[in-house]
């Protein structure tokens, strides 16, 4: 443990907490940056709405129970295939900070930094705001829809033809 064998024990006591806190800023910031580019990359891989959900869960859920999240996972060949995936490098650069006082988790740091890598390669290379084929400017499920409204009334004028969402 890198706080223990120090002189005085304030110093020690200020000095490991202050890593402490570093250590799970770094890991909250990596792991925040490195799953959202990994949900923009896999958004981007799926071609409609109604298939994200199921497609997201069919990946998160094996990935959580393999890390270790729920209960602990004991098999060798089990621990070195999560250990290269993003979920149990990011529990285990959270709790060591948290439960033995590690600090840095400089090899679970750096599997969430290559995760989130290639999460942002592919989310900039395929993510496009408009499906293919689409060339127009207005959002997907864009209508144009007229309300009746008196032609006399000035008031409602800005409201006559709006664009819904539909």
């Amino acid at each position: 443990m890198p706080c223990e064998g120090r002189s005085n024990p304030r110093a020690r006591s200020r000095d490991c907490w202050l890593s402490a806190d570093a250590a799970i800023a770094v890991a909250l910031v990596l792991g925040a940056a490195g799953f959202c580019a990994l949900g923009v990359a896999v958004a981007s891989l799926i071609r409609n709405s109604e298939a994200a959900p199921p497609v997201v869960q069919l990946i998160l859920f094996p990935l959580v129970f393999m890390s270790g999240t729920y209960m602990p996972i004991h098999p060798a060949m089990l621990n070195r295939i999560s250990g290269a995936l993003p979920v149990r490098p990011f529990n285990e650069a959270l709790l060591g900070p948290f439960a033995q006082h590690t600090g840095f988790g400089w090899k679970n740091l750096g599997v969430l930094l290559a995760w989130g890598a290639v999460g942002a390669l592919v989310a900039v290379r395929r993510f496009r705001w408009n499906p293919p084929g689409r060339n127009d400017r207005r959002p997907a499920g864009c209508g144009h829809v007229a309300f009746p409204v008196s032609s006399t009334s000035s008031v409602w004028a800005p409201f006559r033809s709006v664009h819904v969402s539909l």
